[in-house]
């Protein structure tokens, strides 16, 4: 059985191995080294604890195979792990986060991919995304803004 629901902070050990595990095996070889070097369970686990009031998670049969985060308009963070994948999993875990949105009041929604992801901008298409060009942002790692090139996808929800 599929449920969704607010992150609590015994789910942090469990949430900081899918985002190090998902986070390595979707980016490290197509992000700079030295962002990779940032990406570790501490960093991962860190921001979790910042981030928790705003983390949902996904679990079958009681267990966590996916997370998202929420900060206003965007879906900051979109993890689901390799047992889960290709599953149908994804796309329930995405509804929520649409859910969580337009019950926040946000009508158009964004998110970040790295460039080369095509896994995930595959993915996000399906689920109705539009990739709408680059953007460079300032991701948040331990050594401070690190400024990184992303796709952008956009939704109007």
């Amino acid at each position: 059985m599929t449920e969704f629901r607010a992150a609590r902070v015994e789910d942090t050990p469990a949430l900081a191995a899918l985002w190090t595990d998902g986070w390595h095996a979707a980016h490290a070889a197509i992000v700079p080294a030295g962002l990779t070097a940032l990406r570790t369970y501490d960093s991962f686990s860190d921001r979790l604890a910042r981030d928790l009031s705003v983390c949902r998670v996904g679990e079958i049969d009681g267990t966590i195979v996916g997370f998202h985060i929420i900060k206003d308009a965007e879906v900051y963070q979109f993890y689901v792990g390799a047992d889960a994948q290709g599953t149908g999993f994804a796309a329930r875990l995405m509804a929520d986060a649409e859910h969580v949105l337009r019950w926040a009041g946000e009508r158009d929604a964004w998110l970040a991919c790295s460039i080369g992801n095509a896994r995930a901008a595959a993915f996000y298409v399906k689920a109705g995304w539009s990739n709408v060009g680059t953007e460079t942002l300032d991701l948040d790692t331990s050594a401070g803004a690190f400024p990184l090139t992303v796709w952008r996808f956009e939704k109007v929800l």
